[in-house]
């Protein structure tokens, strides 16, 4: 019953998210920096790569930056039971972005790419059926030309199984 009155909650339309503290506009930030930079872990389960990424803690989202190929990612737990299932990934661009970004779903085997650059605010989604052989799965928020700086900021990000976003349906995370 609980789980029918979620969905009613949300217009009929709800997936779990499989990424943890997706909400940026309020992220947990257990090691309480307001910046990140390099390749290390940054606000709770998102692991920055690469010596040119960084990640700033604003108000309402996360400015991410990134000089060349750094990313920031988080990697999915128990990979093996999304083998031979279709995901989306979903980002919330808090502002419209000019820069070079892109996100991405990547599962060992191959990496499934959409484009940010030239997007208004608002959600963007890409939708990949991960593969039978799959090694890992993880998702990635990246710089996408080399030798210059591309910054975003992102309010959310949702993973979820399906081939439909329902971000937009989804209300503030629950810290409780």
């Amino acid at each position: 019953a609980a789980h029918d009155t979620n969905v009613a909650a949300h217009g009929g339309i709800y997936r779990k998210n499989l990424l943890h503290n997706w909400d940026f506009s309020n992220p947990v930030n257990q090691r309480g920096q307001s910046s990140y930079t390099g390749a290390a872990y940054s606000i709770d389960r998102w692991k920055l790569s690469g010596t040119g990424a960084s990640l700033d803690v604003q108000s309402g989202n996360v400015k991410l930056t990134f000089v060349g190929d750094g990313n920031i990612r988080q990697y999915v737990e128990n990979y093996q039971q999304y083998k031979g299932k279709t995901i989306t990934l979903s980002v919330e661009l808090a502002s419209p972005t000019i820069e070079n970004v892109a996100m991405g779903i990547y599962d060992g085997v191959s990496f499934t790419v959409y484009g940010l650059k030239g997007k208004t605010a608002g959600i963007y989604s890409v939708t990949r059926t991960i593969d039978n052989n799959a090694t890992q799965l993880h998702v990635r928020i990246f710089g996408n030309q080399l030798g210059v700086t591309n910054s975003v900021e992102i309010s959310r990000v949702k993973l979820e199984l399906g081939s439909v976003s329902t971000l937009a349906n989804d209300p503030p995370a629950d810290y409780g």
